[in-house]
């Protein structure tokens, strides 16, 4: 590191405090150790390499609902702030968040073959 550049924060970083979070949503207690990690997109925004800016993770929590997982960046003289927002999701909201990753989209819904849903 040169010229005294804090580095970006890093995607585990973000997953261990995602974990810590402690919350009420939508009435109910949630611990981040519940949620599921299902789609984190690449942290390389320009926004977060500038030093403020927001990740959208998408997670699916203790009965099987999504919830979308805001975290707040912001670079300071401390190093970097997150704040965790959650946003519980209906399933044709996860079902459309997921749309473009086959492959997340298969663990959480399965998939259609012939007319059948296998899991």
């Amino acid at each position: 590191m040169t010229g005294g550049q804090t580095p970006a924060v890093q995607a585990p970083a973000l997953h261990e405090q995602l974990q810590r979070l402690r919350v009420t949503v939508a009435g109910r207690a949630l611990s981040g150790r519940r949620l599921r990690v299902l789609l984190a997109p690449a942290l390389a925004s320009e926004a977060v390499a500038a030093g403020t800016g927001c990740v959208v993770w998408y997670c699916l929590g203790p009965g099987a609902q999504g919830y979308r997982a805001l975290a707040s960046c912001r670079r300071s003289w401390r190093g970097w702030q997150v704040r965790w927002q959650l946003q519980v999701l209906d399933q044709a909201q996860l079902q459309q968040a997921l749309v473009d990753d086959a492959q997340a989209s298969a663990r959480v819904f399965g998939r259609l073959c012939g007319g059948r849903l296998y899991a």
